[in-house]
Parts: structure tokens; C-alpha cells; sequence
């Protein structure tokens, strides 16, 4: 048998797909996405409030500078901050105390606080006062006003002699007794402690001693005067005084202000020694 011939290959059939290749859409062609513009809005919307709340916040609390006008004349600048409300002046309507441990009476203002502590002080505090530093800006300070046995502690000539900011002036009790001098001196004094040159820290009586200003004024001559009388003057270290552990700082001026020394100059003219 004749060796059989070799067939010619035939191509093979494709095999069946379900593609439909008329609808085909090459790779680098994007398809267009379905934008869901209700969502979107939604987001916007939220992204628009929170961006005002943050903005308010900034502006608010952030930004926005205080405001250094007003109405109320107390209301001024002390070490960075506001006062707070202090009366204008010393009332005159006044009460009367009178210390048996003491033997003395005297007038004071009504609304100011007396206290004894039997036979070594009486204190009596004023209330909040608006009064001058020592620039002659308004401050609120207190008048603390002190009766004490000559062999208390002077803490204000702890660190040396005080000086006379201004000459004494001398003052006639109102109602003397038989046992008490008509007149005495009165002087304004600067303890050492403090460095403003226009400081008044202290009103003491000093008896027949009188200085002129800038004129050293030692202890010894405040311990011959018994009972030790003065006035102490503070300067609140922010907006209110809640007692009198203030430092010193008062002006000079305060005391050229009547509504000021005119009751506190009529509370020693009341003195009366029994």
C-alpha cells in the first residue's frame, strides 16, 4: 500500500464565547461615574457649619481684643487687670468705739470692721477704696487703722528708719480729757521697704515730734508715743482687697484728696483718753 500522504493542518475553530465584542470598550477608555449629588450636598453642607463654628471660636475667644472702654471711672487699669468697685470716698456717717482695755473712745466709719485683741491691738479696716498710687493713677486700696501697746512689733521699721514724705501737720482733739494732750503731730511717713519716692505708706501720731519732708524718722521716736496710733495705707494686689496683706504703694496725693484725709484726719481728732 502507497504510504499515506500527510493531510494539510487545519486551522482550529474558535471556541464559543458569550462576549458580546460590539459592545466592547477598551481599558483606556473610563467609564463615566453617577455622581450622587444629594450625598455631596450633605457633606457640603455639614463642611460650611463646621467651618463657621471655628471661625466664631477664633473670633470669639481667639481674636477678638477686649475692650478697654467703659462707663464706671472705677474701672481702671491695676497691675494688668480691672478694678474692682471701690467707693469714691470715706463715708462721714461714723460709729462710736470705746476699749476698756485701753482706756480710750474714738469715732470711725460705719461701714468699715473694728476688732480688739484685749489689751495688745484694736484694728479697725476700712472697706474698698479707690485712692492713687504713687504714678497718681487710680487704685483700690484699704486704710487699716491701729491702737497698739508702745512694746508691739513696728514691722514697718524692720528694715530701718521710715522717712517723712511730706511735713507733719498738727491736729487739736476735739474732746480732750485732763489726762491727754490738746494738740499733736501727725506724720506721713515711707517705710525703707519701699522704693517709689512718692510712697505713702503710713499716717502715724507722733506727739510733740514733727518732721519736715524727707527728714529720717527713726523708730525709737514712734515707741515714745503710748498707745502706738496709726494709719497703714495698701494698695490691693489684684481687683478687690480680701485683706490687708496688700503691699505698700499708695501716692503721696492720695492724701491731698479731703474726701480722704478729712475723715480719717477727724477719726484721730475724736481720740479721747480716758
Amino acid at each position: 500500500m502507497p504510504p499515506e500522504q500527510p493531510t494539510e493542518a487545519q486551522p482550529d475553530k474558535q471556541a464559543d464565547s458569550s462576549a458580546d465584542y460590539a459592545d466592547y470598550q477598551p481599558p483606556q477608555k473610563q467609564r463615566k461615574l453617577k455622581v450622587n449629588w444629594r450625598k455631596l450636598g450633605m457633606v457640603g453642607g455639614v463642611f460650611v457649619i463646621l467651618t463657621v463654628i471655628a471661625g466664631g471660636v477664633y473670633w470669639f475667644v481667639i481674636k477678638k481684643e477686649p475692650n478697654t472702654q467703659t462707663t464706671d471711672t472705677n474701672q481702671t487699669e491695676q497691675t494688668g487687670g480691672q478694678l474692682a468697685p471701690a467707693a469714691d470716698q470715706i463715708t462721714t456717717k461714723t460709729k462710736h468705739y470705746v476699749s476698756q482695755n485701753f482706756r480710750l473712745e474714738f469715732d470711725y466709719p460705719e461701714d468699715w470692721t473694728a476688732s480688739e485683741d484685749n489689751a495688745e491691738a484694736i484694728t479697725v479696716l476700712s472697706t474698698d477704696l479707690k485712692l492713687k498710687d504713687a504714678a497718681g493713677k487710680d487704685v483700690v486700696g484699704q486704710v487699716y487703722f491701729r491702737i497698739r501697746s508702745h512694746t508691739q512689733k513696728l514691722e514697718g521699721f524692720d528694715s530701718g528708719n521710715a522717712t517723712a514724705v511730706r511735713n507733719s501737720e498738727k491736729i487739736s482733739y476735739t474732746k480732750p480729757t485732763e489726762v491727754q494732750r490738746d494738740s499733736t503731730y501727725i506724720s506721713f511717713l515711707r517705710y525703707s521697704t519701699s522704693t517709689e519716692a512718692n510712697t505713702l505708706d503710713a499716717v502715724y501720731i507722733t506727739g510733740d515730734l514733727g518732721y519736715q519732708k524727707d527728714q529720717d524718722v527713726p523708730k525709737l521716736d514712734i515707741e515714745k508715743v503710748d498707745p502706738i496710733i496709726s494709719f497703714e495705707l495698701y494698695l490691693c494686689p489684684n481687683s478687690g482687697c480680701e485683706e490687708v496683706s496688700g503691699v505698700s504703694g499708695i501716692g503721696v496725693s492720695t492724701w491731698d484728696n479731703p474726701s480722704v484725709s478729712g475723715p480719717l484726719t477727724n477719726m484721730l481728732k475724736s481720740l479721747t483718753i480716758n
